[in-house]
């Protein structure tokens, strides 16, 4: 419990300090993924023109390399999917990574912490407050993500499934940079192994 204390005080605190930050990620990751499923319907506006480009994808091993394996290219949704490619799971990790980073190691750094837990804060309150912040945070991105593919008339099943993988890969990276937080001396080096974890994933 003590080492607990203060943990909604912390999110409080978060929230409001990261409101903006937060707003912006959230909102460039859901127009990127908008973006790339209108632009793909624009592209191949035909089941014949998802035919060729899933075609012309399968016979390349270096985009494949890049983007990720080539499951329903000839659907809409396995073109978007395709598209935004291990690109957009970047992103979401680097929310993730950026925004436990600032609330654990940075703020232990600038003495922020320290400040705070002259009051009455656990030692434990700071990672689990960021850790409930990123999960509320990617819940929501998870879910806009879901709607904003709903949006381009892509199947409903496929779109909350890819939601949720974006949601969790980025909650996932908040949980690899939370470790690498207490295991590292500053912030520069906790995002830097977080950032070699999401290397040897991709």
């Amino acid at each position: 419990g003590g080492g607990l204390t203060g943990t909604w005080t912390m999110v409080r605190f978060i929230l409001r300090r990261d409101r903006v930050r937060l707003a912006v990620w959230i909102v460039g990751i859901v127009l990127l993924v908008l973006s790339t499923a209108a632009s793909i319907g624009d592209l191949y506006p035909t089941q014949a023109d998802l035919d060729t480009a899933a075609a012309t994808a399968s016979d390349n091993a270096a985009l494949i390399a890049l983007q990720g394996p080539d499951y329903g290219l000839d659907t809409l949704g396995g073109q978007v999917v395709f598209n935004m490619g291990a690109f957009g799971y970047v992103v979401m990790a680097l929310m993730g990574m950026f925004l436990v980073g600032r609330h654990t190691r940075a703020d232990e750094e600038t003495g922020r912490t320290e400040l705070l837990r002259a009051t009455v804060l656990g030692r434990n309150a700071p990672v689990t407050a960021v850790l409930l912040v990123a999960t509320a945070a990617f819940a929501v991105l998870g879910g806009l993500i879901a709607l904003s593919l709903m949006s381009q008339d892509l199947a409903t099943e496929g779109s909350v499934v890819y939601g949720a993988a974006m949601g969790g890969f980025g909650l996932l990276f908040a949980g690899v940079t939370a470790v690498t937080a207490q295991i590292t001396e500053h912030n520069r080096t906790a995002l830097g192994t977080a950032g070699a974890v999401l290397g040897a994933s991709y």
